[in-house]
Formats: structure tokens, sequence, C-alpha cells
């Protein structure tokens, strides 16, 4: 449904009826899709453990930061425990990944810290542009360690 609202809404004036009801149906479909995966794991944050996601909803918000989307992405989702921001040298991630510009990079970066702090969502910085794979496994799972988040 995503690609198809997404298809829709490409080729349509945001003025038009057809524009409208299609970035509208796009919104919806991303909320029910993330709320989908969010309860498809509450059992398991129930039990205590640890469920690691790629991405989480208030990314949905960090793509196009709008007030509607803070609204259904930042308000309306339950929050997450814990987050690990990865973060680093925005020219280096820039060469790893071309979608964004450097300064739109450091901006996201800069964004995601500040609402991070502003819906009091704990979180800790791992910068990947330094780091090896192994030493971010590394630091992630010793912090999941000192949080006692394995029981």
């Amino acid at each position: 449904m995503l690609i198809a609202f997404d298809k829709i809404r490409s080729k349509s004036n945001k003025s038009s009826i057809i524009g409208v009801l299609s970035r509208v149906g796009w919104q919806v479909t991303c909320y029910l899709d993330f709320l989908e995966r969010v309860y498809r794991h509450m059992w398991f944050w129930g039990s205590k453990g640890v469920v690691l996601f790629d991405r989480y909803a208030c990314d949905m918000y960090f793509r196009k930061p709008t007030r509607i989307n803070e609204i259904i992405f930042l308000k309306l989702f339950p929050k997450p425990k814990y987050v690990f921001l990865c973060v680093g040298d925005a020219e280096l991630i820039y060469k790893r990944k071309p979608e964004l510009s450097i300064s739109d990079i450091e901006n996201t970066i800069n964004l995601y810290r500040k609402k991070l702090k502003q819906y009091n969502i704990n979180f800790i910085e791992i910068n990947t542009t330094f780091l090896s794979s192994e030493e971010v496994i590394n630091s992630t799972v010793l912090d999941l360690i000192k949080h006692d988040w394995h029981q």
C-alpha cells in the first residue's frame, strides 16, 4: 500500500484532492505499519526482553519534520525505552550513503538529539564512522548489560 500511495503522491499535486488523499493515505498506512511492528513485539517487552529496531516510528518524523508528523509519530506512538543513536562525521556518513547532503545529515542528527531530549527518551550516541562494526556491537552490548535489560 505504501508503494501505491507513494506513486500516486509523487505524481499528484499537493493541492489536488487526489494529492491530499494520497498523502493522508500514505501517512495512515505508515502509522498502521509501525503500530503493527510495535505491537507484534509487545509480549517481548512485557517479559522484560529487548527489541532492537533499525527504524522506529519517530524516524518517520525525522524524514519529514512537520507538525502533523510530530503529532502522529512522536506523540501517538509508544516511546522507546532507550535509543542507540548512530552519529558520526557527516562527510564520512555522506560517502557511505549519499542520500542526504552533508548539512542535512548534520541537521538530522541534531534534530534527533533535540527531539529525544524533548520527549525524555533516554539515548546513547554511538559514533559509527570511527568505530569498527565489532566496537559498535561491543559498545551496544555493554550498554545493554549496564542497564540490566538482558534479564
